[in-house]
């Protein structure tokens, strides 16, 4: 090898190589220097790659793991953008509304001098957001662009019609046609909001229904969870969209059975509006929890994110709870899965967990108020000794 090197040594330089050799000094601080200096070349040496066609194989690994960092960061990146586009959609929404109330108020009133100023504000307001959801939603559907047009014209309508009252100040001008173009507008406001909410929505839900892959199951799941949170609207519009038909599907689903827990916890985060009831009613989801209650192989946290969802769907706080004709059907299997499941005592007295300990009684004592019925299978199964 060293014969066809382009960087073979000389007979002359070699000779001189080995003068310096036999010369260098001796000593017990020489030889620990030199054995030092000969560790460090060992490892920058074993430290080269040998193999050419080695290196080959460790870049495309290594441009593999890049690859599949950046598509992890493009779907964080794709939720993130969606919930943060729903969150300023709702928050311009709310500042509008606001703004709205005060415009209001002053026609009310019949304060014409603030009406004007109150009306550029507003209108100007509405086509800013306008702007905005164009650039966040750069295919829109036409049905949310038709209904932007619809505000337009509405926005144009008042601003006509309050200019020309303005202009009547000094003859007592009425304040009705005022009053009834702001309802109008505020109408068709508040749906092209909605539309917009729901397109975006879609999108997260999408997502639910298409990915197979632990890391984009999570983010959309986080955002659900994060978007029930702000409020019943949304979780509304969740539930309208598909949100937990998406849900119980992945509930189904035995091959994401790592999502399982998560898809559980969402579902009981956005069952806090009577649509959610009705979709899960719709979508068979009360079989879908008896089966994974009664199901002995299933974890106890799963089990628990279960009783979570019950407890959730079966509160007196809800409206329309005592309407889900499943839940009454199924209450002595409920019950009985809650208490036993098949041959072991069942969530609520043996788990070691607080939490869905709590979460297993709060679901036990919310059927109790649904139906009378409830107390019966419970003396039944002797339950006050659990």
């Amino acid at each position: 090898m060293l014969r066809d090197s382009k960087y073979k040594q000389s007979k002359s330089s070699t000779k001189h190589y080995e003068t310096l050799f036999n010369n260098r000094p001796c000593g017990p601080i020489a030889i620990r220097y030199t054995r030092a200096v000969e560790m460090e070349c060992m490892s920058v040496l074993q430290g080269k790659s040998i193999l050419k066609h080695m290196d080959k194989y460790a870049i495309n690994s290594a441009a593999i793991r890049v690859i599949i960092q950046i598509l992890l960061d493009i779907i964080m990146l794709f939720h993130s953008s969606k919930h943060g586009a729903i969150n300023t959609i709702r928050n311009e929404s709310h500042l509008i509304s606001g703004e709205f109330s005060k415009l209001y108020k002053s026609v009310n009133s019949e304060k014409w001098k603030n009406v004007y100023p109150y009306t550029i504000q507003v209108t100007c307001h509405i086509r800013s957001l306008i702007h905005e959801c164009n650039e966040t939603m750069p295919n829109a559907p036409t049905y949310i662009l038709e209904q932007q047009e619809v505000v337009m014209g509405e926005c144009a309508k008042l601003a006509q019609l309050v200019e020309s009252t303005a202009a009547k100040s000094d003859e007592n001008p009425s304040r009705i046609p005022v009053v009834n173009q702001l309802t109008f507008l505020g109408q068709a406001f508040s749906r092209m909001v909605d539309l917009s909410l729901g397109h975006l929505t879609q999108k997260i839900i999408i997502t639910l229904d298409e990915a197979n892959e632990p890391p984009t199951l999570a983010t959309a799941m986080r955002t659900i969870v994060t978007l029930g949170l702000e409020g019943e609207h949304m979780c509304y519009i969740i539930a309208r969209e598909g949100g937990v038909r998406a849900l119980l599907e992945i509930c189904r689903t035995e091959s994401l059975e790592f999502a399982h827990c998560q898809a559980l916890r969402a579902l009981a985060t956005i069952s806090c509006v009577a649509e959610s009831l009705f979709e899960i009613e719709k979508e068979g989801g009360v079989e879908t929890l008896i089966e994974i209650l009664c199901d002995t192989t299933v974890g106890e946290k799963v089990r628990g994110e279960v009783a979570g969802v019950i407890a959730q769907i079966t509160s007196p706080c809800l409206e329309n709870y005592q309407q889900m004709s499943d839940l009454v059907d199924n209450m002595e299997d409920l019950l009985r899965s809650l208490l036993e499941s098949v041959l072991i005592v069942g969530l609520a007295s043996t788990t070691e967990s607080y939490e869905i300990f709590l979460l297993s009684s709060a679901a036990i004592a919310n059927i109790t108020f649904m139906d009378s019925l409830g107390c019966e299978i419970l003396a039944q199964y002797e339950a006050q000794g659990y």
